[in-house]
């Protein structure tokens, strides 16, 4: 066992007990470890209530709109929601002007943080509702 390694403590090429390798650091209880999947200005939508809880969609670039709906078709393709329209709603980002959520017309609205919009600018963290589907942007 190495007891004086200014790199750790280690046993047969792994960490002793109560030592972590640092790409395994832990995070203080209660806050969050960075996502390892949205690097610097990527963005995405995480389903985090719904039929679809648990999905990632990873939002393209600047200038693109993708379509949020129940249609497969969709960037934001939510199909086993039936309270979405096939076309609910649109994300789109753009360099300086961030990152927008629009309703397409959809019959049951579209809302950020519970309320009911038209457009939206976006922060990180801003829960969408889609039909029954809740999709926070990080």
């Amino acid at each position: 066992m190495d007891r004086a390694s200014s790199a750790g403590r280690f046993a047969r090429g792994e960490p002793a007990s109560g030592a972590t390798k640092s790409s395994e650091a832990l995070a203080p209880a209660g806050e969050a470890v960075p996502s390892r999947g949205a690097r610097g200005g990527e963005k995405r939508l995480v389903a985090v209530a719904g039929p679809h809880m648990g999905t990632e969609f990873r939002l393209t670039g600047t200038g693109v709109a993708q379509v949020i709906g129940r249609d497969p078709a969709n960037g934001v393709a939510l199909p086993g929601d039936t309270k979405a329209s096939r076309a609910h709603a649109r994300v789109s980002g753009s360099g300086g002007a961030g990152w927008i959520v629009e309703d397409a017309g959809s019959t049951n609205g579209t809302f950020v943080n519970g309320q009911r919009v038209t457009r939206q600018e976006l922060v990180s963290g801003d829960t969408i509702l889609i039909g029954t589907t809740a999709l926070r942007f990080e």
